[in-house]
């Protein structure tokens, strides 16, 4: 019998599990964000809630392309950074700059954000005995990410303003894309995991292979 305690007790699966109930969260927050606040850079709303659902089309497409040229690891780093430097690089924009740069922005921070790689790569990161768990667990606290989506789109911007959202909606993303790049492996060409113990096994003949290399 296992259950959602099982997920971290072990040294490895716990960070995978843990980087996992991060990136969960900030992936649905920031998609869910930028759809209710289609206008946060200005721009009618009504137009850029459309130009972002069309867009959507071309991210899957390359994501289709890509994911098992150069794996999943670096095409879910990639947009989480390429996201959260759109959105971060809005905070320089002034009442000067020209209207297609802001919304450019914008449409690269969505297009980079809509990526259905997470859904192939988390199942691939847990041992079968506890994939249904822990694909249950994230789903469970992606709707933190999306309640607070919610919370800050739809109030914190209009009260405070929308350095509120693109601060931490920037920040988170560029931290889950260097936990991705850390913490988690390529499962790109691997065989899934059946067990816990061969996810243990795995990272202890990687470091093993590390230290017969150093010696040489």
């Amino acid at each position: 019998q296992y259950g959602f305690l099982d997920l971290l007790k072990t040294p490895e699966l716990r960070k995978r599990s843990l980087v996992m109930f991060v990136i969960w969260p900030v992936v649905s927050m920031v998609y869910y964000g930028l759809s209710m606040k289609a206008d946060i850079l200005g721009g009618d709303i009504y137009v850029s809630f459309i130009i972002g659902g069309l867009i959507e089309l071309p991210a899957f497409l390359v994501v289709y392309l890509v994911i098992d040229r150069i794996g999943r690891c670096y095409v879910l780093a990639i947009g989480f950074g390429l996201t959260g430097c759109c959105l971060l690089f809005n905070l320089l924009i002034t009442s000067d700059t020209p209207q297609w740069i802001t919304l450019a922005s914008l449409f690269v921070s969505r297009c980079s954000i809509t990526h259905a790689a997470v859904y192939m790569f988390a199942p691939e990161l847990f041992p079968t005995i506890v994939r249904n768990t822990a694909m249950g667990v994230c789903s469970m606290v992606a709707r933190v990410g999306a309640i607070a989506a919610s919370f800050i789109a739809m109030w914190i911007v209009e009260r405070f303003g929308k350095m509120f959202m693109l601060i931490p909606f920037g920040g988170l993303c560029s931290i889950a894309a260097i936990l991705i790049l850390v913490f988690l492996p390529e499962t790109m060409g691997q065989q899934l995991p059946a067990t816990i113990e061969e996810i243990e096994n795995s990272k202890k003949k990687i470091q093993l292979q590390m230290e017969d290399g150093d010696k040489d």
